[in-house]
C-alpha cells in the first residue's frame, strides 16, 4: 500500500488514477509514476531594471525591453539579470546589483543587446 506521502504527491500532481487505485497502489509503483512524470521546469525569462532615467525615457526603454521578451523589475531582485543605468542612478541600487553579480549596462549597451534564444 502506498504511503501517505506518495498518495499526497500523486493527488497534487493530478495523477490519472482514481482515489481507490491510489489507495491500493504499492509505494514502488507510486514513486515510479512520480519520477517518470516530473514537471518540466519553467524557462528562465531575462529580467531587467531601469534606474536613473527621466520618466519618458524609462517608459520607452521598458517598452522596448518588453517587446523583446524581458520581464521588467522595479528594483534589484535575486532574479535580476541586468541593471540598466541612467545618469542619475542611485548608489544603493548600484551597490546591491554589484553585490549580487548583476550585469550593469548603459542604455546604448541595452539597445544593442543580443539575447541568444534557441
Amino acid at each position: 500500500m502506498a504511503s501517505e506521502k506518495v498518495k499526497m504527491i500523486l493527488r497534487s500532481r493530478g495523477a490519472p488514477f482514481s482515489d481507490e487505485e491510489i489507495d491500493n497502489m504499492q509505494d514502488k509503483d507510486g514513486w515510479n509514476w512520480i519520477y517518470s512524470n516530473k514537471p518540466t521546469p519553467k524557462p528562465h525569462v531575462t529580467e531587467i531594471c531601469f534606474t536613473g532615467f527621466r520618466k519618458e525615457e524609462k517608459e520607452e526603454l521598458e517598452q522596448k525591453a518588453r517587446s523583446i521578451g524581458f520581464n521588467i523589475a522595479k528594483s534589484v531582485t535575486k532574479k535580476l539579470d541586468f541593471l540598466c543605468i541612467g545618469e542619475t542612478a542611485g548608489p544603493s541600487k548600484l551597490k546591491k546589483a554589484k553585490d549580487q553579480g548583476v550585469q550593469i549596462i548603459t542604455p546604448d549597451e541595452f539597445k544593442n543587446i543580443n539575447l541568444n534564444k534557441n
